[in-house]
């Protein structure tokens, strides 16, 4: 009986903590979600990807392993120590001020290893987000919704063949963030199914005694489907990116791929472009 008091009194004691560490942090909780049920394993790790970054995690199981992957803040890594992991919870607060509760169990063979918590489709399909801290992604997530539906502001900017288009319609900046408005066009009969589409910087040249260094670059968030095209339609997506400018040698690259396919398209930006973002009002 003193046992079940003392747990209980601990997890009244841990619930606490993380309200009063959020209240520090300044941080307004916006929702509660109810617990979700998670079996772990000790040698696969479960990924928890959030769609917004973590602004802390709590614990009280020593047999449980939590990890922050360095670089993405909004992912956890989530295994067992031991065998002997007994029924626990873990607490999540991220920093749109949602709180996410885990109850972990332990199973020899986890079924899931990524378990995506976007409740809205435009959660950048689970990827991770590799926004500075600075950065207020509710903020980003608002605006690139509404920028998905202004009328284009840029014109002649576009790439096609074998019936599929891309063009760029825009590119906004608010403070340390930089949108970038595409249209996805399929004037086919075939659906175009999406491999990647990716950005990156390269050199403009190169000879051939030299190679040239591709570095990608990772939207904090995008809205709209980027995966799929139907026949006889269009896409409009808006892609949030941190505020960045290019060197004249070198350009910003829009990478389209199909996936089992050969329909393929690829756009060069120049830093001119870049510098010209319009303001959002």
């Amino acid at each position: 009986m003193r046992k079940k008091c003392a747990s209980l009194i601990m997890c009244v004691f841990m619930l606490l903590s993380v309200f009063s560490a959020i209240a520090q942090d300044d941080v307004k909780l916006k929702s509660i979600l109810k617990p979700v049920p998670l079996a772990v394993g000790r040698y696969k790790a479960t990924n928890l990807i959030f769609p917004y970054g973590i602004k802390s995690a709590y614990w009280v199981n020593q047999d449980l392993s939590v990890l922050q992957i360095k670089g993405l803040e909004n992912v956890l890594m989530v295994n067992a120590k031991n065998e002997s992991l007994k029924e626990t919870n873990l607490t999540v607060a991220t920093k749109d001020g949602s709180l996410y509760s885990f109850i972990i169990s332990f199973t020899a063979q986890p079924s899931l290893l990524n378990l995506n918590l976007g409740e809205f489709p435009n959660s950048v399909n689970g990827a991770g987000l590799l926004s500075p801290n600075s950065l207020d992604e509710a903020a980003i997530s608002s605006t690139a919704e509404r920028l998905a539906t202004r009328k284009p502001a840029i014109r002649h900017v576009r790439v096609k063949g074998n019936e599929i288009s891309m063009t760029l319609t825009g590119i906004y900046a608010e403070k340390d963030v930089m949108y970038f408005q595409v249209s996805l066009e399929n004037n086919s009969n075939l659906r175009y199914t999406t491999d990647q589409l990716r950005f990156f910087i390269k050199d403009q040249k190169k000879s051939k005694r030299t190679s040239s260094q591709e570095v990608q670059v990772q939207p904090l968030h995008v809205v709209g489907n980027q995966n799929l095209v139907e026949p006889h339609s269009k896409q409009s997506l808006v892609f949030a990116i941190a505020k960045f400018t290019i060197p004249l040698n070198q350009l910003l690259h829009i990478e389209l791929l199909e996936k089992n396919g050969g329909r393929n398209l690829h756009m060069k930006i120049g830093n001119k472009r870049l510098i010209n973002a319009a303001s959002i009002r």
